[in-house]
């Protein structure tokens, strides 16, 4: 907050932002910025943060001082060992210490895109969502169909009216068909910039209250078949933790693969995530063509590939990793990564490997 005017516990000290880190061969030159009370020497304290997910470590480095000018900015600018990544807090002359620079992100926009069809083989969506303040919290779901394109060219083979149920703790919540049919939900679409742009396509809206479980269910009107896309929404900024996202679909050849895709947002540094790609284990809840070998690609906002796995087992690095955040997959030909992803954009292709087909359930979890 702007001059650091709001009150609480340390008297919600602000922390410092790290801004830059730039290595010099056996040292890193650390530039960082203050915003708090004008005039004052702060304490900032800086620390090495090894982002190891199973043995977190923050190391003592070194102590400087800023001071803030009339507008109560401070810029520093100091050499610390090279390591790992720096973290940093700030404490005024009367000992109140703000919290750590790099905390961690939350999961904000969801979508996943996979071909519908009739029966099973509907597109279900499923996020768990907690409200962080005690503000209100608002989710808001859209099932896309007519106006999904690539370069401005519309997908061949789209869904061309989507059906949308969502279902809480206690069974079905809401449905919609066209969006515009619920004056509500119009408003609360257009005040937010998420207006779809077919009159066909659906979507709805969730109130989380002290949190739970919800599904998204999307099918074709008529039993009619095509790719479709379901997305969350935390419209709210940080008001909602949605903790995990999954997407059950059917996953089948060229642009009828399964893609998932999330935003990472709200924090400052890395934020452990696990992601899975299930198919043999759905047979036991009772799905009955389960893809037999998922194949699950990372990409990064830009599009590069993070990482490609297929079997989770494959490297012992990541099998430790993910037994130790307790979401290893029941059967070894599933696919699972844990990941520290700094904010943004991130996709999930979920395929067949070796050309296989199936239905498939792509897992999103943020780990604490």
């Amino acid at each position: 907050d702007n001059l650091d005017a709001d009150e609480g516990l340390n008297h919600l000290q602000n922390f410092p932002v790290i801004t830059s880190t730039t290595p010099s061969s056996s040292f890193f030159l650390v530039e960082g910025t203050l915003n708090s009370t004008p005039n004052t020497e702060f304490t900032i304290q800086l620390f090495d943060d090894g982002r190891d997910y199973r043995n977190p470590t923050r190391t003592f480095l070194k102590t400087i001082t800023a001071t803030t000018d009339n507008n109560g900015d401070a810029h520093f600018s100091t050499a610390v060992p090279a390591g790992g990544i720096i973290d940093a807090t700030a404490t005024d002359p009367a000992g109140n210490t703000s919290e750590f620079f790099l905390r961690p992100s939350n999961c904000r926009n969801l979508s996943t895109r996979a071909r519908v069809e009739p029966g099973d083989n509907a597109l279900i969506g499923g996020v768990i969502a907690y409200p962080n303040t005690l503000r209100q919290s608002k989710i808001i779901v859209r099932a896309l169909g007519p106006s999904l394109a690539v370069n401005g060219s519309p997908i061949a083979g789209r869904l061309e009216d989507p059906v949308l149920e969502i279902y809480g703790r206690n069974g079905l919540i809401g449905s919609n068909d066209n969006w515009a049919d619920d004056p509500n939900t119009a408003a609360e679409l257009q005040k937010y910039g998420l207006t779809p742009t077919s009159n066909l396509e659906a979507a709805a809206l969730i109130d989380p209250g002290i949190g739970g479980n919800f599904t998204a269910v999307v099918r074709g009107k008529n039993n009619s078949s095509g790719i479709a896309v379901v997305e969350f929404y935390d419209v709210i900024d940080g008001a909602t933790n949605l903790v995990n996202v999954s997407t059950r679909g059917l996953v089948q050849h060229g642009d009828d693969v399964m893609i998932g895709g999330f935003i990472a947002a709200g924090g400052n540094g890395p934020t452990a995530f696990v992601l899975r790609a299930l198919g043999p284990s759905l047979s036991s809840s009772g799905v009955a063509n389960p893809l037999a070998d998922p194949l699950m690609e990372l990409h990064d906002p830009n599009g590069n590939t993070l990482l490609t796995n297929d079997n989770w087992q494959e490297s012992e690095g990541q099998k430790a990793d993910i037994n130790a955040a307790g979401l290893a997959p029941s059967d070894p030909k599933e696919s699972a990564m844990l990941m520290m992803l700094p904010p943004g954009a991130y996709t999930a292709v979920v395929r067949g490997n070796g050309g296989g087909t199936g239905i498939a359930l792509v897992e999103i979890y943020q780990l604490p």
